[in-house]
């Protein structure tokens, strides 16, 4: 929670302003919400009449809040578009763990992100929480938000929605990259990873193919109400299956901890997939090597006796249907979607990013 505190620099009624409009970002009142009394924000926040009666008048002024004689204050029904946070041309990029940054992957997205910054005038500044809340007093991270000292922040790795709704209060820019949050509405930009399995399939089951199998590799930890690749991919999958009245819905998942992580932990679901498909969905790079090499092992032949669709960034296997996910695109939209918003520009929805099936083709 953003105190409001004499301790602070700013004047208190400014303090009370922000820790309002943050509470209206974070959904803890919605447009049209009756807020409470000033009296009752006199006493939660410990501040005059006087301090939460300026508050409130420069909110209406500034159109977060609409007042109704004889009723109360409400929430406007439709937000102003926010100031600029901060004159920083530095952009933060949050990650859980710092050896994911490494990972093949996430260094396509990190290019794209990076090519696009420099072009616009702004630099990239990789911070990892090792765990630790994106708060933490002695951290980086909190005291760059606390001070201003960033544009935005770039989220890569699944953040609790307590720290979400922090940043919300915290009027700092970000947008989160693939993961989709369900109960909190923050802009996001991701793949279209869903239509990709959904036609996937339909190539398959459109060959004649009845034993489809979907292997997706998946980040830990998996958290509540987030949608990530793995859910996405899984839908669309299952909606192409239906459509066949098929209902043989098969899904294996590498679950990762480390980057260049093997596939040790789910050979006896490989095998015993590879024994019962006829052909296979991969996202990932590493898991669809590993699995052309159970294939292979087994000595059936690619486009002979089992088909593989492999979706991923930099795939390289012969016959294999290949379709490359465009990390560099995410980087990029994720990057001028926070400028926008840096710049006032009210964008707080979801960009997805459309697939071309056939970019990176081989069959």
């Amino acid at each position: 929670m953003l105190e409001v505190s004499k301790n602070k620099p700013e004047p208190l009624y400014i303090q009370l302003k922000n820790r309002l409009v943050g509470q209206i970002l974070n959904g803890t009142y919605k447009p049209d919400d009756l807020l409470p009394s000033d009296r009752k924000l006199c006493a939660e926040y410990k501040v005059s009449q006087i301090t939460a009666r300026r508050a409130l008048n420069e909110l209406e002024q500034e159109k977060f809040l609409k007042r109704i004689p004889g009723k109360g204050t409400y929430v406007a029904s439709i937000l102003p578009i926010l100031k600029s946070f901060s004159e920083s041309r530095e952009i933060g990029v949050v990650f859980h763990d710092v050896f994911k940054v490494t990972e093949p992957s996430i260094a396509s997205l990190l290019e794209g992100a990076a090519a696009v910054a420099q072009q616009l005038g702004y630099t990239l500044h990789i911070f990892t929480t090792m765990g630790r809340s994106l708060f933490a007093g002695n951290s980086a991270l909190y005291h760059s938000i606390e001070q201003k000292n960033l544009a935005g922040l770039l989220l890569l790795s699944p953040m609790e929605e307590t720290e979400i709704k922090r940043l919300l209060e915290s009027q700092c820019p970000f947008v989160v990259v693939s993961d989709m949050y369900t109960n909190i509405h923050v802009p996001t930009v991701y793949c279209d990873d869903s239509t990709v399995a959904y036609n996937a399939a339909k190539e398959l089951l459109d060959k004649g193919h009845r034993k489809i199998t979907l292997a997706v590799n998946q980040w830990l930890p998996v958290t509540p109400h987030i949608i990530r690749g793995r859910e996405r991919m899984s839908e669309g999958y299952a909606r192409a299956l239906k459509e066949y009245e098929l209902d043989d819905i098969n899904i294996i998942t590498n679950y990762l901890s480390r980057p260049n992580q093997d596939t040790s932990e789910i050979k006896k679901d490989l095998r015993k997939a590879l024994d019962q498909s006829t052909a296979f969905i991969v996202s990932g790079d590493n898991l669809a090597q590993a699995i052309y090499s159970s294939i292979k092992e087994q000595g059936r032949v690619i486009g002979k006796d089992i088909d593989l669709f492999v979706y991923g960034d930099d795939a390289n296997i012969s016959d294999a249907r290949i379709v490359r996910k465009p990390l560099d695109k995410l980087g990029e939209f994720a990057v001028r979607k926070l400028i926008d918003m840096q710049n006032g520009i009210d964008d707080r929805n979801q960009k997805v990013i459309t697939v071309d099936m056939y970019d990176g083709v081989k069959s």
